[in-house]
C-alpha cells in the first residue's frame, strides 16, 4: 500500500541559478573612470531580510576583498544595493534603476523568486549578465520535483495547498489538508511563514510529520516558533568541509560577529566573486562575459566546487537538520 503524503508550498525556495545574456550591448565596459558598478537586488528589509541582510554582508566582503587587491583591471568595484524586498515589482523598479540610470552590466540577485523573475526580462532586454545566488520557483520547481520523486517512491500524494508568503491565517489550507489524512506534510517556507502554519497546525491538534526546505533555518524561527516547531525536519545544502568555506567563514565572523553564516551566504560571496572574474577575463562586453561564464569550468568557492550546467544551474548535495530542544540538529535518517 502506498504510504499517504501531502504539502503545503507556500514562499520561495531556493537554489543556485544563472541567466546568461548573449545579445549584443548593455554593461559598462567603457564606465570613463575607475569604477566598475556592479548591481546587487535581494530582499534587504520585511521578514525575508534574515535570509537578506547576510548575503549582501557576503557580497560586501567579497568587494573589499577584491578592492583590497587594486579591483578588477585597475577599477574599484562599486556595488549598488538594492532592496527587491521579495516582491516582483520592487524588483523591477530596483532593476529599471540599475540598468537604466546606474548602467550596470551584471546584476546579482535576487533573493525570491518574485524579484528574479520580474529582474530576468528587463536584464535580457538590456543584455545586461544577472547571476542569481538563491533563486528558484518553489510553487513550480519544488511541488513539481516533490510529487515525481514522491510517486517514484512509491508514495501517494493526496493534497497540494498553496497561499501567498506572509499570509496571516493558513488554517483553511491546513484544514483541506488534515481531511485527507496525511502521515506527513511537506512545507518549504520562510521562517515567518512556518512560524504561523505549524502554530495554526498546532491549535488545530494536528501534528503530522513535517518537512521544511532551505529557507527554514534561521534563528528567527526558533525564537518565534517556540515548541511549535519542534521536531521539524527540513534541507539544507551540505555546508563544505574545505579550507575556502573555512576561511570564508573565519572571515565573515571576524567582520559581522557570527559564528555561522546564515544560509546561502557563501553562494552569494561565490556569485559576487564569479562576477569580478568575468570581468577580469573578458572585454567586459556582454558576449565577453557570457563566454567567460560558458567557459568557467568548475569552480572551488566557499559554498564548494561546483560547475553551472547547459541551463546556468547547480545541483549540490544537501543535508537534513531537525529543530531539537530548542536547536538546530543534523537529522539521522
Amino acid at each position: 500500500m502506498m504510504k499517504k503524503m501531502s504539502k503545503i508550498l507556500i514562499g520561495i525556495a531556493m537554489i543556485l541559478s544563472l541567466f546568461l545574456l548573449s545579445a549584443c550591448g548593455g554593461g559598462n565596459k567603457a564606465s570613463g573612470d575607475d569604477t566598475l558598478k556592479v548591481g546587487l537586488i535581494l530582499a534587504l528589509t520585511g521578514d525575508v531580510a534574515v535570509f537578506g541582510e547576510p548575503m549582501r554582508n557576503a557580497v560586501q566582503l567579497a568587494v573589499e576583498e577584491v578592492n583590497a587587491k587594486g579591483g578588477v583591471n585597475g577599477k574599484r568595484i562599486q556595488m549598488i544595493y538594492e532592496d527587491g524586498m521579495c516582491d516582483g515589482k520592487q524588483a523591477a523598479v530596483a532593476a529599471q534603476k540599475l540598468v537604466h540610470i546606474d548602467k550596470v552590466g551584471f546584476i546579482i540577485g535576487g533573493l525570491c523568486s518574485a524579484e528574479t523573475l520580474s529582474i530576468a526580462p528587463i536584464t535580457e532586454e538590456k543584455k545586461v549578465v544577472l547571476l542569481s545566488p538563491s533563486n528558484d520557483e518553489w510553487g513550480v520547481g519544488l511541488q513539481g520535483a516533490f510529487v515525481a520523486a514522491a510517486e517514484k517512491a512509491g508514495l501517494e500524494v493526496v493534497a497540494v495547498e498553496t497561499a501567498e508568503p506572509g499570509a496571516a491565517d493558513v488554517k483553511t489550507q491546513i484544514l483541506k489538508i488534515q481531511s485527507a489524512g496525511p502521515d506527513a506534510i511537506y512545507m518549504p517556507l520562510f521562517p515567518g511563514d512556518m512560524v504561523i502554519a505549524l502554530k495554526q497546525m498546532s491549535e488545530l491538534g494536528f501534528t503530522p510529520f513535517l518537512m521544511g526546505a532551505d529557507a527554514t533555518k534561521s534563528d528567527d524561527l526558533i525564537a518565534a516558533g517556540g515548541d511549535a516547531v519542534e521536531g521539524l525536519v527540513f534541507t539544507m545544502p551540505s555546508t563544505p568541509k574545505s579550507p575556502a568555506y573555512a576561511s570564508f567563514s573565519e572571515k565573515y565572523n571576524q567582520k559581522y560577529g557570527t559564528a555561522e553564516p546564515n544560509p546561502y551566504t557563501a553562494e552569494s560571496y561565490d556569485a559576487a566573486m564569479i562576477a569580478f572574474n568575468a570581468y577580469k577575463n573578458s572585454d567586459g562586453t556582454p558576449e565577453g562575459l557570457k563566454a567567460y561564464l560558458d567557459s568557467m569550468g568548475p569552480y572551488d568557492g566557499a559554498s564548494g566546487t561546483f560547475e553551472f550546467d547547459e541551463f546556468g544551474e547547480v545541483m549540490k548535495p544537501y543535508d537534513f537538520y531537525v529543530v531539537k530542544d530548542g536547536k538546530f540538529e543534523l537529522f539521522e535518517r
